[in-house]
């Protein structure tokens, strides 16, 4: 009977999958409990076919995936690739590079609500604009009116900074340009020595090479594995490299966006169905899709790293079959809040 009811279930996953596949489910919402450690390994066998099917019916090249229970990772597996290959975060470095901020203000060395313009004779926009004004706060809970640009080209102020929610990756841009005038060093050996180093993040980096051209963008230029990025999560749920309280309030609510999402600092945050969820996605050339979701209550989380233009069709679905859930709009959040 046990058997049975397996081989039940599986039929039942892959009808799922393709159900999904062609209804274009990645936007729906999920309101199921995250699952214990037991169920999620014993799932193991089932969320593997999955996610080769889904592989298969999406044409995604390559998918990786680090499972977190507790302080621990129990699952890692890369599709169609190593399990050590890297794969580009893209928009999933805002919450590392959030994390790097708060470090300097926990040293003294920024406030989250004095202007970044008061720290560094940075003339990174023209004279006399409302981006004089942006604080750091501003910036990692988007509400610095700065566009989506992640080349620290487009400088112009879109809305009155401090008001509204408006996705920025040209925020973190202006933040790159302060934090490496203020520690006066490059922006992404900065990172590698103060973050993911003590981190144990040892193959992860802050810079991409395309065509022989070097890359480095805070907004989206982190280059890891899911088993690495799991690590950077480990430590937002059980802080020991910084002070509680400092990441109790980067993972509390900033700014609300609807009845189920708001934003705290540089991170997604949930709470329906009792559970406190905190969340990023990301996407860097329509190529590169990244998806992360960890509970806090329950000590559980889930990074998918996916190589395919339409990555962005599975990453989502993966989590939650692999550990349950509640998922409340998270994919279009982003995309629907940005201002250009």
């Amino acid at each position: 009977m046990k058997n049975t009811n397996k081989s039940i279930v599986a039929i039942v996953f892959i009808v799922f999958a393709i159900v999904c596949t062609f209804s274009s489910c990645y936007g729906i919402y999920y309101k199921d409990k995250v699952l214990d450690k037991e169920a999620i390994l014993e799932n193991i066998p089932h969320l593997e076919q999955y996610i080769w099917d889904n592989m298969e019916l999406n044409d995604v090249e390559k998918v990786s995936v680090a499972i977190v229970k507790g302080n621990e990772i129990i699952y890692a597996k890369a599709f169609n690739a190593s399990e050590d290959e890297l794969f580009q975060a893209a928009s999933i470095s805002k919450p590392v590079v959030s994390y790097a901020a708060l470090k300097l203000v926990e040293e003294g060395k920024l406030s989250l609500d004095i202007p970044l313009s008061k720290y560094v004779p940075l003339e990174y926009f023209p004279e006399g604009s409302k981006g004089y004004s942006i604080t750091l706060r501003m910036i990692l809970d988007h509400t610095s009116g700065m566009g989506t640009d992640t080349n620290g080209i487009d400088r112009l102020i879109y809305s009155e900074p401090g008001k509204e929610f408006h996705y920025s990756g040209a925020g973190f841009e202006y933040l790159r340009n302060v934090m490496q005038d203020l520690t006066r060093t490059p922006f992404d050996i900065y990172m590698e020595q103060n973050v993911l180093a003590p981190l144990g993040m040892i193959k992860s980096r802050f810079s991409i090479t395309t065509n022989g051209k070097k890359w480095i963008s805070a907004a989206g230029g982190l280059v890891t594995t899911p088993k690495e990025l799991a690590t950077f999560f480990i430590e937002l749920m059980n802080p020991k490299y910084m002070r509680t309280e400092i990441v109790r309030e980067m993972l509390s609510d900033s700014i609300k966006i609807d009845d189920n999402n708001s934003w705290g600092l540089g991170i997604g945050l949930q709470h329906g169905n009792n559970q406190n969820i905190i969340w990023h996605s990301g996407n860097n050339g329509r190529v590169w899709w990244s998806f992360a979701c960890f509970s806090i209550p329950d000590q559980a989380g889930i990074i998918v790293m996916t190589k395919g233009r339409n990555g962005f069709k599975i990453y989502q679905e993966i989590a939650h079959f692999a550990i349950g859930g509640s998922f409340y709009g998270t994919i279009d959040v982003i995309t629907r809040s940005a201002v250009k």
